[in-house]
């Protein structure tokens, strides 16, 4: 019988004694179920073992749902008991602190992919309308986001929001609405002629930038774990401009809601 908990509906631990489970066989599954990027297998050690606990970590892209539920059918799979906790108790949390086991960032989000343990896990309102759309795809889950703050130097400011999906048809079905809703927004705007917003702006310029594990790090390429990849959406804009921006922000996330919906009919 093993005891598992739960860890912000990201992490789940498992306190295996006996050593019942085999941690590549574990791994083998995950990989084969949603590790799999244009049908090429991602080697990504999901699951990690510290003596006695293993650590199963859901990344960012696979939701908890499914990371339980691929657990739990490995474990019916090879006939091993045990007791999930739906709640973490203080004590746990003070043992596994002591044991050095509950992770201080998610290990997927590489340099600056997602932001650092530091950051606030509320999602901010002027980049939440674009992190809710996405969230609203098969398979897709956000990992990161900012609206964007006062960088007093430069009087610039950053709005983002970064995402993975279990297969590449979820991943280039997001982007490829997302790019049709930013050309529209564009282009109902008049933003094309804009003096603040045209093509020939250095600023206030959105980018969608593909992040692949398969690279080698270098300047200015936030690579993640080896075999993961994901999708950033960055405005950068100036912050004189904020409030214009969020409604920009609002306004293409209205038409990804609106394509979605005039698609699936």
């Amino acid at each position: 019988m093993i005891t598992i908990n739960t860890w912000r509906q990201n992490y789940i631990i498992a306190h295996d004694p006996n050593y019942l489970i085999d941690v590549d066989s574990l791994n083998k599954l995950f990989i084969t179920i949603v590790d799999k990027i244009d049908g090429n297998d991602q080697e990504i050690e999901r699951a990690k073992r510290k003596g006695e606990y293993l650590l199963i970590a859901g990344h960012a892209n696979i939701k908890y749902e499914l990371l339980a539920q691929i657990f739990q059918e490995f474990l019916k799979k090879f006939e091993i008991g045990y007791n999930w906790k739906d709640v973490i108790s203080a004590e746990d949390i003070t043992l596994f602190n002591e044991l050095d086991i509950i992770p201080t960032e998610d290990p997927s989000i590489g340099a600056t992919g997602g932001g650092t343990s530091e950051d606030t896990f509320e999602i901010e309102k002027g980049i939440k309308p674009v992190v809710d759309v996405l969230n609203l795809f098969d398979g897709v889950r956000t990992f990161g986001s900012c609206e964007g703050h006062l960088i007093k130097e430069s009087f610039q400011s950053m709005a983002y929001v970064t995402w993975k999906a279990c297969s590449i048809d979820g991943l280039n079905y997001s982007t490829f609405l997302l790019k049709n809703a930013i050309n529209k927004v564009w282009e109902k705007n008049g933003l094309i002629d804009h003096e603040d917003f045209n093509f020939q702006q250095t600023t206030n310029r959105i980018t969608l930038i593909f992040n692949t594990g398969y690279w080698e790090p270098a300047r200015g390429r936030t690579a993640s774990l080896p075999g993961e990849n994901y999708y950033q959406f960055t405005f950068g804009y100036e912050y004189r401009l904020q409030k214009l921006v969020f409604d920009i922000i609002e306004d293409i996330a209205e038409h990804v809601i609106n394509e979605k919906y005039e698609r699936s009919k």
